[in-house]
This record gives structure tokens, C-alpha cells and sequence, in this order.
């Protein structure tokens, strides 16, 4: 005799399950790997175009900025190194023109 015919029609129905169970996970893992990264990075590029978002940096910046022009010679690399770094994708096309001055030195000082 087979094994599976031996087998309660109770138990067939948990093991059937438990399969389906196995496949569909398997599926959606293979979906999410294939379509989570590019639809969040989707999501990611349009939240950094925002206005939200841009409004946010320039404020950032210019926090950034007016600590620049208060910081010691000492502390003013670092301070350079946190606008370069921190706004590297910024556009200086959103930045009002009393900031383009601060993060133009701080992106051309090395």
C-alpha cells in the first residue's frame, strides 16, 4: 500500500494546506524581491523632489549655514564636510541665493 492512501483525509487536508501555505510564501518573496526595491526607490525619488522635502533641506541648510559662519576655524571643516555630504543631491536651483554662496564653498573645500 501507498503511503498517501494510508493517510487520514484530515491529515491529507493539513499536508495540502501546509504546501499551499509553502508556495504562496515562496511567491510573494519572489514578488517582493522582484518589485519592493524599485517601487520604493520610486517612492524615495518623488519624496525628494517634493516641496516638503526641498523646504526641509533648505532650512537644514541654513541652520547648517548660520552655525557655519559662528564656528571656530576648528570646527568649520567639519561643518563643510556635514553641507557637502549631507546636501550632495541638493540643487543649487532650489536653494535661495543667500545660501548658494555657503554651499558652494562648503562643496568646493576639500
Amino acid at each position: 500500500m501507498d503511503f498517501w492512501e494510508e493517510l487520514d483525509d484530515t491529515v491529507k487536508a493539513v499536508v495540502i494546506v501546509m504546501i499551499a501555505l509553502f508556495v504562496a510564501t515562496g511567491m510573494y518573496l519572489a514578488y517582493y524581491k522582484a518589485f519592493a526595491v524599485p517601487f520604493s526607490d520610486a517612492r524615495r525619488d518623488a519624496y525628494e523632489h517634493s516641496r516638503s522635502y526641498v523646504e526641509g533641506s533648505v532650512r537644514d541648510l541654513n541652520n547648517l549655514c548660520l552655525e557655519l559662519d559662528k564656528a571656530d576655524e576648528g570646527h568649520k571643516s567639519i561643518l563643510q564636510d556635514t553641507i557637502r555630504n549631507r546636501f550632495v543631491k541638493l540643487d543649487e536651483a532650489d536653494v535661495p541665493d543667500y545660501l548658494r554662496s555657503c554651499l558652494h564653498t562648503a562643496r568646493s573645500a576639500q
